[in-house]
């Protein structure tokens, strides 16, 4: 990395002040900063709540998408069922301005025309064949959230429904989510399936030498250890190691975005379950650009969560109870409720860059009857990792590497 470009790369990054910023010269003049704030905030709580009860186990998600389709469902709740759900997403601006940034905030993390990276984020409505829905909830999500209305017949066709809808998350994956729909997933009381999906390819700004790859041991919790392809590199990077945490940010092509690591001196389950968005944006504050010797484990796996019970647990009740949860803004009746939120992710990780995708799935269904020197930045043990659209400070993707031979 030469010095002008790294100063210019500096300059810019000083102007995000982390994951809570301000970006300039939106759409509209439109600042996504409160739902910037909301999502960075439910990323970390989500995040918490996935990693709690097994620090050994590799955690994956994007709660990008994951709230960008609780936000799409939300624009259908009322009375208590909406009140918990703001709480939990932490949506409390007005429904105005909270349309108005999330069209704006998805607008913004689009890659546009002549980048050297993919990013893209597609939204959609899957209702079931002449089944009542709203025309002010369909015409927002349009609207608002860039999300289509399609149909479906989930009672007569579930597995070509099923299929359908399958297809539609594999095609804006790249192929890499791949049947998040299992038969399972969907009945003859599934009225509306929400759908977000999200995909990232870029490569370093500065690649890894493939040649200075070899394997070495990644230390897991305890003892063990397993072989694992270590990268190497050296250069100049955002770097600082404070309060028992190193943290570096590994640009990618065009510097527009960015995977950040943490790596803890001690016990990784003690960090991922007292990480703050405030922690994250005083590290990140406190960067500093410095020579750096990285080591980076080559690594890639997959994840897939049945969200209600971690929702539900933070605090997300009413919506996945037949008798309490309201819905009637997206039908005119409170005749739905979620019945499950999936979500699928994967990550890939080499000397050319990272690919990372994810799809989240909210299937609402038919109430029915109660049914100096040289510094150092080793990762060869666990350790936290985020991929940030600079931009906006947006938390796309998120992760905890336990053991990379997983």
């Amino acid at each position: 990395m030469n010095l002008s470009r790294s100063t210019r790369w500096i300059a810019a990054r000083c102007t995000l002040c982390a994951l809570v910023v301000s970006a300039a010269a939106f759409a509209q003049d439109q600042e996504p900063q409160a739902v910037v704030n909301a999502n960075s905030v439910f990323a970390v709580d989500l995040f918490r709540a996935l990693g709690k009860g097994d620090s050994r186990k590799n955690v994956f998600v994007s709660p990008f998408s994951v709230s960008t389709a609780l936000a799409m469902t939300y624009e259908g709740s009322r009375g208590g069922t909406r009140r918990q759900m703001a709480a939990v997403l932490h949506l409390t601006m007005p429904d105005a301005a909270r349309r108005q940034e999330f069209a704006a905030l998805l607008a913004r993390t689009q890659a546009g025309p002549g980048k050297h990276y993919k990013l893209e984020t597609a939204n959609a409505l899957w209702g079931q064949k002449d089944y009542h829905f709203e025309a002010a909830f369909t015409g927002t999500i349009k609207e608002d959230y860039g999300g289509g209305f399609f149909t479906v017949d989930y009672m007569h066709d579930k597995r070509g429904s099923i299929h359908t809808i399958n297809r539609w998350i594999e095609n804006k994956t790249a192929g890499k989510i791949v049947n998040l729909l299992h038969a399972d997933d969907v009945s003859q009381l599934t009225r509306l399936i929400l759908t977000n999906a999200i995909y990232f390819k870029g490569n370093w700004a500065v690649q890894f030498e493939k040649d200075a790859t070899r394997q070495e041991a990644f230390h897991l919790a305890g003892d063990a250890q397993v072989p694992t392809p270590m990268m190497h590199q050296s250069g100049n990077y955002l770097y600082v190691k404070q309060g028992g945490l190193a943290a570096i940010e590994l640009p990618y092509a065009d510097h527009e975005l960015s995977m950040l690591a943490i790596l803890p001196d001690g016990d990784i389950g003690q960090l991922d379950q007292s990480l703050t968005v405030e922690e994250i944006h005083q590290l990140q504050a406190h960067m500093r650009e410095q020579d750096v010797e990285v080591v980076l484990p080559r690594f890639k796996f997959e994840t897939r969560y049945a969200l209600k019970p971690v929702l539900s647990a933070m605090g997300m009740r009413d919506a996945f109870d037949e008798g309490l949860a309201d819905f009637s803004g997206m039908t005119g009746h409170p005749d739905l409720f979620i019945d499950q939120v999936i979500h699928q992710a994967r990550i890939e990780v080499n000397e050319e860059g990272s690919e990372a995708a994810a799809s989240t799935a909210v299937v609402m269904n038919l109430k029915a009857m109660r049914e100096e020197r040289r510094l150092v930045f080793r990762a060869d043990r666990p350790f936290l990792f985020f991929i940030v659209h600079n931009a906006t400070g947006s938390i796309l993707f998120m992760g905890r590497l336990c053991n990379p031979a997983s």
